[in-house]
């Protein structure tokens, strides 16, 4: 609900703040778009949405911020299909698969995927691109993009994100200069568990 109440009486605008206060304090704050309608008329929806509406995602990885940032792009093609283009960003807590540690990084998924109501024309479509089935005209935007996240969620991170106490470069013993290091990722195991028991 927006505040689309402008001008008028003071007594009026009155009656419309305090309608505005009490939809922000008990009102349904889901993010509902129609993507059929959207489609139809290429429409963008920019926004925010509370992790709250994203359970399987905070039950996943640790979140570190309260809202997705969400960019999303509506369109038909020539068949009149209903098709959606976008990005849903949020940061999170991600573990090094080698020492463990929880490093800052983004979650950023990219989603192109057709709009169906049933799954027989979604399994019609699928050859073509990811579909995203939904069970009313009207969703919310989170149902949109949840499964996209939760698939993007980093499975290692990336070289040089951060300072990793497991991963040492050891060089092989009488190589030249010029010569490839190898990486012995096991060698150090011991000296990884004092400083856990430290």
């Amino acid at each position: 609900m927006g505040r689309k109440c402008q001008g008028g009486s003071s007594k009026s605008n009155l009656w419309c703040d305090l309608l505005y206060l009490w939809w922000e304090l008990v009102g349904d704050r889901t993010m509902k778009i129609a993507p059929f309608d959207y489609g139809r008329t290429n429409r963008h929806w920019v926004g925010d949405v509370a992790i709250t509406e994203l359970p399987r995602l905070s039950d996943t990885v640790e979140l570190t911020s309260t809202t997705v940032h969400v960019e999303l792009t509506f369109s038909r093609d020539e068949q009149q299909r209903t098709r959606l283009h976008g990005n849903a960003q949020v940061q999170a807590l991600i573990p090094c698969h080698l020492c463990t540690k929880r490093v800052a990084a983004p979650i950023s998924s990219a989603i192109d995927a057709f709009i169906s109501l049933d799954d027989e024309s979604g399994r019609a479509l699928a050859h073509e691109a990811d579909v995203i089935l939904i069970s009313n005209y009207e969703v919310a935007v989170s149902e949109l993009i949840e499964d996209d996240l939760l698939l993007s969620v980093p499975v290692r991170l990336e070289e040089g994100s951060h300072r990793c106490s497991f991963k040492r470069r050891i060089t092989t013993k009488g190589a030249e200069p010029g010569e490839q290091e190898t990486h012995r990722p096991m060698a150090n195991i011991r000296d990884l568990l004092r400083e856990h028991e430290s």
